[in-house]
């Protein structure tokens, strides 16, 4: 599970896009450490733990959802 930290630091996907957000251990992104996936209904997994030091990745979805913007 991920550790404890501030609301910001896994960023909130926009709607009909995917999301993973990649922890590392420091700034060299060679060891991760985390991850957050949100999904395009925007359900969220995760494991490991967060960092200052990650990368964003989003994907557009094939499919409108029905979830709302936050």
């Amino acid at each position: 599970m991920l550790s404890t930290a501030p609301a910001n630091a896994a960023p909130v996907c926009k709607a009909d896009y995917a999301c993973t957000v990649t922890f590392y251990s420091n700034g060299t992104h060679t060891t991760v450490i985390g991850q957050v996936y949100t999904d395009c209904e925007g359900q969220r997994s995760s494991w490991g733990s967060m960092s200052g030091y990650e990368v964003v990745t989003q994907s557009e979805c094939s499919e409108p959802s029905t979830r709302s913007t936050p």
